[in-house]
């Protein structure tokens, strides 16, 4: 018989569970950005018109951004992280259209939340590419406008995994893993190293 990891056994891991859950979660889905939990997000410096897949942006000063108010009670909410895998690469492509020529306008993604060694690019580009190093779990984005009065739209707003090579847009669905089937359909303690592995 197989040996199993029971209830007790995994509440022990409650940060691999979650992991574990958020892999077999995104397990088939393309898109890994939720917009729809995403779009509550502050801004700075500016404010926001939101409209299915899209956010304008309107800069009220100087380097305006997307962002999340972070303290120590509140260190990155869920909406704001995209749960990734070492050693992979994630691709955040998007639309972007600019109220006047503007080129300063800025796309970035922090690893783990922090801002050192962060990836960016100009907004035009429409495409960042991501490599994951070892112990970075998490990803966040933010979204600029960089000159006051300057406007900016982005849409259709995708990560997914560089093996995912067609980079046509679709939107999140989300496969309802729930940790209750953990319970209901333990996996093997082999299955869980599996999953922790990859």
């Amino acid at each position: 018989m197989p040996e199993y990891l029971d209830f007790n056994g995994l509440t022990r891991y409650n940060n691999k569970i979650k992991a574990i859950n958020a892999t077999l979660a995104n397990n088939g889905v393309k898109n890994l950005l939720n917009f729809n939990a995403w779009k509550d997000v502050e801004m700075y410096h500016g404010i926001k018109e939101i409209d299915n897949n899209v956010i304008t942006i309107t800069a009220t000063g100087t380097d305006c951004y997307t962002r999340y108010s972070i303290t120590p009670e509140n260190l990155f909410p869920e909406t704001a992280r995209i749960t990734v895998t070492e050693g992979h690469t994630y691709v955040f492509t998007w639309n972007y259209v600019a109220l006047n020529d503007q080129t300063n306008d800025k796309v970035y993604v922090f690893k783990n939340g922090i801002s050192e060694g962060n990836f960016q690019t100009s907004s035009t580009t429409q495409k960042l590419s991501c490599p994951i190093p070892t112990g970075v779990t998490f990803i966040t984005f933010r979204l600029g406008v960089y000159t006051q009065g300057n406007s900016a739209t982005y849409s259709n707003l995708m990560i997914r995994d560089a093996t995912i090579l067609d980079s046509t847009y679709q939107p999140y669905a989300q496969t309802n893993v729930q940790l209750t089937e953990f319970v209901q359909n333990p996996l093997t303690t082999t299955e869980i190293d599996t999953l922790w592995n990859n």
